[in-house]
């Protein structure tokens, strides 16, 4: 299979009082047509690699993904499913970092 190895680095800030997990299995890429890829195996690593985020720390994680070569890469988004809540977080291809939000 024909595929682009997209890398997108996401950065986690823990609003809470309480320490929060996460993995890179929680994420996965979206495209506007719905179809969707999760995390690629690094030979293991990934599926193995959970974290805890402490109160009021950030982290920020790379995360792969092989995406098919004829998929256009305009309008994707990650989204990061934990706990029963999905966030969706826009994904800019262009190289340019995408400003802050709270």
């Amino acid at each position: 299979m024909n595929n682009s190895r997209l890398r997108i680095e996401v950065t986690l800030r823990n609003v809470t009082g309480n320490a929060q997990r996460y993995a890179f299995t929680d994420f996965r890429v979206v495209a506007p047509n719905s179809q969707s890829w999760d995390t690629s195996d690094d030979g293991g690593h990934i599926l193995n690699n959970v974290a805890t985020l402490g109160a009021g720390y950030q982290a920020t994680v790379d995360l792969y993904f092989d995406i098919p070569v004829i998929q256009p890469t305009d309008d994707l988004s990650v989204q990061w499913s934990r706990a029963g809540h999905t966030v969706e977080i826009p994904v800019d291809t262009s190289g340019t970092p995408l400003p802050h939000t709270h």
